[in-house]
């Protein structure tokens, strides 16, 4: 669904998603207070299992975009979800971190 560049070896604070679209710089706040348990499979753990994971429902996230404006949107379910995974790689946690 994403992918953040250091998973690739290239050395920037970015991720792309499945549409394309660049997060350069990206972080999240809290917006909701509730937690969802997710089933997630990430490529750098080099198996096929998917694995359980507590993520915040929903989230306040910033970044800049691919012309450097600075972008906040708040995000839900999925797309929080994803987020939040690949903010991970850029602050070199890894799934097996996160697992509940």
């Amino acid at each position: 669904m994403a992918i953040a560049l250091p998973q690739v070896w290239i050395n920037r604070r970015w991720f792309i998603d499945k549409n394309y679209k660049i997060y350069i710089n990206p972080a999240y706040e809290d917006y909701s207070l509730e937690f969802i348990h997710s089933r997630e499979w990430c490529l750098s753990s080099h198996d096929s299992k998917m694995y359980e994971v507590l993520r915040q429902d929903s989230i306040l996230a910033k970044w800049i975009d691919k012309f450097w404006n600075e972008r906040e949107e708040i995000f839900y379910w999925l797309d929080a979800i994803v987020f939040q995974h690949e903010c991970d790689h850029l602050d070199w946690v890894i799934i097996f971190d996160n697992i509940v």
